[in-house]
């Protein structure tokens, strides 16, 4: 399957039919529009690659040109032909192709992705490695596991997110990074609360209605869910975490900054201290220079003082 085995022909459009294996799922109509319009105007600039199938010739990598060809009802277009490969070398060299171009919609790549471990997982016998994957798409681990997340969104929550991409990109209201931001996050209950795992699925339905409602108005602040889990074993009880998550499931109205405040503190302290240590850190190596301290420095260190007893009362 490398490049130099195919060769370049010009075949009739209504022999080429599109891979049941093709990691890309989605196909605006706007962006096929704009591709149509300058292959009409320029020509079809890089030829589609293909291998013959029967009296077919079967897509590996061109399928929004192939589409945009179609709409300009063009009776040939440029194809390499490749020899036939089985399924997980055509899912492995399409991978290869396109890590090299605009990257796919992170939800159909997880989702051909997961395809292809099982494909992999038949031929072998035994499940891939994070590694192996990487090293057979040309993605990074890191990607790789990003991708193990995505499929653990539900699958009615995986198709109303297919539907979503179809949307031009100002008008989506949700996104896979969504799903990602808030799944990562509700995750995090079973490692610091176990005991509250039967939260995830709901406070993860709320937590996505409620950005849908824009009572949470911005992906990030799904990471204050792992900070108030995180709570517990900084001195947080069990009992205030459980209340601020249960409410976020019940309370339509009540956000994830609401609910962060109740165990904010923990983290203020934390803070209050790295900020003492480089601060006294500072104030040692000025031992023997309070001469030169001046008269606003001086009373903004006095009212620290105050406020230091005061708080250690």
């Amino acid at each position: 399957m490398e490049p130099k085995t195919g060769h370049l022909e010009h075949v009739p459009i209504n022999r080429v039919q599109r891979n049941e294996h093709n990691p890309r799922l989605i196909f605006r109509p706007d962006e096929l529009e704009g591709l149509a319009d300058s292959i009409q105007e320029i020509g079809v600039q890089v030829p589609i690659s293909v291998y013959k199938d029967g009296r077919m010739f079967t897509l590996i990598d061109g399928e929004r040109r192939w589409r945009a060809c179609r709409m300009l009802n063009l009776t040939v277009v440029p194809a390499i032909i490749y020899p036939k490969p089985d399924a997980v070398q055509n899912i492995v060299f399409m991978f290869n192709i396109h890590r090299f171009r605009k990257d796919w919609d992170p939800l159909p790549t997880a989702m051909k992705l997961e395809e292809l471990r099982k494909l992999v997982a038949e031929q072998q016998g035994r499940q891939p490695t994070e590694a192996q994957f990487a090293a057979l798409t040309g993605m990074s681990q890191g990607q790789v596991r990003r991708c193990k997340l995505i499929m653990e969104i539900p699958e009615s929550d995986r198709l109303e997110l297919l539907d979503e991409l179809e949307k031009p990109e100002n008008e989506r209201q949700i996104t896979t990074d969504l799903y990602v931001e808030c799944q990562r996050s509700v995750r995090t209950i079973r490692t610091y609360t176990p005991d509250l795992e039967d939260l995830e699925d709901p406070l993860r339905d709320a937590l996505i209605e409620k950005y849908k409602q824009k009572v949470i108005t911005n992906v990030t602040h799904m990471r204050q869910i792992a900070k108030i889990a995180r709570a517990v074993s900084k001195g947080v009880s069990k009992r205030t975490v459980s209340s601020a998550l249960n409410r976020l499931i019940e309370d339509e109205t009540y956000s994830t900054e609401d609910a962060y405040q109740r165990v904010a503190w923990v983290y203020d302290i934390r803070t209050v201290g790295n900020q003492a240590k480089s601060l006294s850190e500072l104030l040692e190596s000025l031992e023997g220079a309070s001469n030169r301290i001046d008269a606003e420095t001086t009373r903004v260190l006095r009212e620290l003082r105050k406020r230091i007893n005061t708080l250690l009362k």
